[in-house]
């Protein structure tokens, strides 16, 4: 019933040109590993947080495009992010979809190098991600910059520090304000 009820979803909410579901993770005996519930869009911050089971409109893909060629790995995240800077995402908190996970996977036996290519997909797209609030956006621009930092890449951690400084009086009055 995913397909129905995402449908409805983007039926009754026209404002929304992509829906994500919850879903269920299962193992290669076929249990139920783990029930995972879907974050709001402002978890692609951080990280892949649409998942499996996902719904968009026809006007999505005619107007973001194709699935890019550039980031094996991490394609779909990399689609997502694109996708919310024209769209409004929406998550539908409702278990739809279950979801094998294994170790042979493509994304298991290259997490380092798809979490790198996730970074430089985030790195690209985040400038352009204007529905993302300032104070998240300078949190995002920290964080990736502590992780260049680590990585030992100072002069794109530099440059990440510079764009976090203009949004930081932004972070700290929302600081203040408990946000």
């Amino acid at each position: 019933q995913a397909f129905e009820k995402m449908m409805a979803f983007l039926n009754s909410h026209k404002d929304v040109g992509f829906v994500y579901a919850d879903y269920s993770q299962f193992d290669d005996m076929g249990r139920i590993s783990a029930r995972i519930t879907t974050i709001s869009p402002e978890g692609l911050a951080y990280g892949n947080c649409v998942g499996p089971c996902f719904l968009f409109r026809r006007e999505v893909y005619d107007r973001v495009g194709a699935f890019s060629n550039d980031c094996f790995l991490a394609e779909d995240y990399e689609y997502w992010l694109r996708v919310s800077i024209q769209f409004r995402l929406a998550v539908l908190n409702e278990d739809l979809y279950l979801y094998r996970q294994h170790a042979n996977s493509l994304t298991a036996q290259h997490q380092d190098r798809a979490y790198w290519i996730a970074q430089k997909a985030l790195l690209k797209q985040l400038p352009r991600m204007d529905w993302m609030s300032v104070p998240a956006r300078a949190r995002t621009y920290r964080r990736l910059a502590k992780e260049a930092r680590k990585r030992q890449e100072n002069l794109l951690a530099w440059r990440l520090w510079l764009k976090f400084i203009p949004c930081l009086p932004h972070l700290v009055i929302a600081k203040m304000q408990g946000k």
